[in-house]
């Protein structure tokens, strides 16, 4: 889930990252979030020699408009050789993209979880 406490935003674009490399296991929006959030396949990422130890294309989740939102929730599911492993999700947040300026804020950090 991410949630921008007391702001709203208008895009959110999650990966999931481990021992400094993202793009680990995919993305599935939760139905409350399915209008503002689709899979992206970030080719490439992470660089697996064996792309089984990857598992998966959507290895990251993006907004699908530039509505203001409150919150998202999406579900990631680890790639079976992770187990184990430390895991973090970083973010970019984007508040505001007009002509008044930008304002967005990068490398967001989750706190670590392991698989």
């Amino acid at each position: 889930m991410a949630r921008f406490p007391g702001r709203g935003f208008k895009g959110v674009f999650l990966m999931a990252e481990s021992h400094g490399q993202r793009g680990y296991g995919y993305f599935v929006p939760l139905l409350d979030s399915k209008a503002y959030l689709t899979p992206f396949n970030c080719e490439n990422l992470p660089e697996c020699e064996d792309k089984a130890e990857c598992q998966g294309t959507a290895n990251a989740i993006v907004h699908t408009n530039n509505e203001v939102k409150t919150n998202v929730s999406a579900l990631w599911f680890a790639p079976s050789s992770m187990s184990g492993k430390e895991v973090t999700f970083v973010a970019t947040i984007v508040e505001r993209n007009d002509a008044k300026g930008s304002i967005w804020f990068e490398d967001l950090e989750s706190l670590s979880v392991f698989v």
